[in-house]
Order: C-alpha cells, then structure tokens, then sequence
C-alpha cells in the first residue's frame, strides 16, 4: 500500500515539473515555474540635456586624389563653458610604384581665454615584401611653446597567414 502511495505521489509530481532525471539510485525533479504575469511600465527615458555650443567655423570633408584621400575638418566649436575645441583628420593611401604607403595625421586643439594647446600626430606605414615600417611623430604645444616633439620609429616583418 505504502509504495502505491509512493507511486502515485510521485506520478503526481512528474506531471507538475518540468524535467526530471531518473538514475537506479537518484532521482533529479526540476519543478515547473510558472511566472507571475506582472504588468511592467517604463518611464520615459532620461537623459543630459545636450550641452550648448556655438560653431566658431564649421567642418568640411574633402576627398582628393581620386579617392585615396580624404581631409575631414571637424570644424571649430566653442562650449558654452568657453572651452574651444577643434579637430582635422587626413588620412591618404598613396602608391608609388610597387610600395603602397598609408598616411595620416590628426590636429587636436583646445582653448580657453588666452590658454591654448594644441596636439599634432603624424605617421606614415610603408610595407615591402618582407615588412612593415611605421615611423609616427607628436608636437604637443601650449600657446607657442613647444613641449614636446617625439618621432618613433619601428619595422616588424610579415607573418604567413
């Protein structure tokens, strides 16, 4: 009598889960979960007003030479905490011959009142059959000083694919 009880109990639980496992010594019951349906309502989203600005001179992008250039001139704004930025991207793919080149340089300035800096990053990458040779400068300057001017230069070879 007692294992019919069993039985029956435990035929009971299987049909309220949602997997069992069953073993010659254990037996594994997932039970069944049937989610509460609560009504869910999102606020509106919130966010930073956008921060004002003024256009000092406004951006342009240009290519040139058929396409492998391009100059994107980020143009020049000013924050309404008086802090001026301005930003140009040139990027160039040049080939000479047989020996591709790739060239960039970046011009950051930032300004306030009569602080300025300003951040200049050059580099070129040339590649022959056995290597890359990259060679990248920086000038950092504020006002007319100049504070630094770094040019690095280094080779790594080419890795079969």
């Amino acid at each position: 009598m007692a294992s019919t009880v069993a039985g029956r109990a435990q035929e009971r639980q299987r049909r309220l889960v949602a997997c069992s496992v069953e073993s010659h010594s254990w037996l594994l019951v997932l039970p069944l979960w049937t989610p509460q349906t609560m009504p869910v309502a999102f606020e509106e989203p919130e966010c930073a007003e956008p921060a004002q600005f003024e256009v000092l001179r406004k951006g342009a992008m240009t290519l040139y030479g058929g396409g492998t250039g391009r100059r994107a001139d980020q143009g020049r704004i000013r924050h309404a905490n008086g802090m001026e930025v301005e930003t140009v991207f040139i990027d160039e793919m040049v080939w000479a011959g047989d020996k591709p080149s790739a060239l960039f340089a970046r011009e950051f300035e930032l300004a306030r009142g009569d602080w300025q800096t300003r951040i200049a990053v050059a580099g070129e990458m040339t590649s022959d059959r056995d290597g890359f040779d990259v060679r990248v400068g920086l000038i950092a300057s504020s006002g007319a000083a100049r504070c630094t001017d770094r040019t690095w230069t280094f080779r790594f070879p080419r890795r079969s694919a």
